[in-house]
């Protein structure tokens, strides 16, 4: 009996705290509105005392006659009132011509949707061919030279508000590069390729890992041979590289 009487007491608790939570949106959805109402009718008052005030410097130094002041402060009044009032104008009429604001914002939009569309649907075809650059697999530096044209791609798509509607497609590449990049220097520290199914390293084991013994491996056999500050700049670039791809994937796991 105790038992059930803390069991509804908490599904209680819970209803009440649902019902707290939805009174606090509200409240801030009512916050936000009127914030905005008071800008805009703000920045109309602005937009008055603007023009009223140039309309009465150019009367003041005779540029204008009084006649023409009062059209000016009418036509001040008219703009300030469309701009406090911008949501409610449905429509607009210019020289007989009207413009219907409602329409004219909805076009805007859909027309914006269909740019942002088109750039999403460009860039996917980009990520896909991300990596057919050359600097990839098969070739001997440690460093795997794709990653900068990846990086920048990102930064382009981030940069286009994208980021977050091609999550899925750059994820796929990224744990690609991710994996070749890996097994360019992977092998140095543990003879053998990374598991593809296990979960990535942390760089810093790397770093931590990274001794004179290891730093010798690198380019064992190459010839001409290269000195040990060569391999040493070197294999700390390619481990720069995965752990700025690292990164990367942890944001695109957020």
């Amino acid at each position: 009996m105790g038992f059930y009487f803390i069991r509804m007491n908490k599904i209680s608790l819970s209803g009440n705290l649902e019902k707290v939570i939805a009174t606090i949106f509200k409240l801030l959805i009512i916050k936000f509105s009127l914030l905005k109402i008071c800008m805009r009718i703000i920045f109309s008052l602005i937009t008055f005392i603007l023009f009223s005030f140039v309309s009465f410097i150019l009367l003041k130094d005779k540029y204008i006659d009084q006649n023409h002041f009062v059209i000016l402060i009418i036509f001040s009044a008219i703009v300030s009132a469309i701009i406090a009032y911008f949501d409610e104008v449905q429509e607009l009429s210019i020289g007989g011509n009207i413009v219907k604001l409602k329409e004219a914002k909805k076009e805007l939009q859909v027309t914006i949707d269909q740019l942002k569309s088109i750039k999403v649907s460009t860039y996917r075809m980009l990520l896909l061919k991300s990596l057919h650059s050359s600097g990839g697999f098969g070739s001997s530096h440690l460093v795997d030279s794709r990653a900068e044209y990846f990086f920048s791609l990102i930064n382009e798509i981030k940069q286009s508000d994208c980021f977050n509607d091609l999550k899925s497609e750059i994820q796929v590449q990224l744990t690609r590069l991710l994996i070749d990049q890996l097994n360019k220097f992977y092998p140095i520290f543990h003879d053998k390729q990374f598991n593809d199914s296990d979960e990535f390293p942390k760089p810093t084991v790397f770093y931590i890992d990274l001794k004179n013994e290891i730093i010798d491996k690198v380019h064992q056999n190459r010839t001409p041979v290269i000195s040990f500050d060569q391999k040493k700049q070197e294999i700390v670039a390619a481990i720069d590289n995965y752990a700025a791809l690292y990164i990367l994937l942890k944001e695109v796991e957020k």
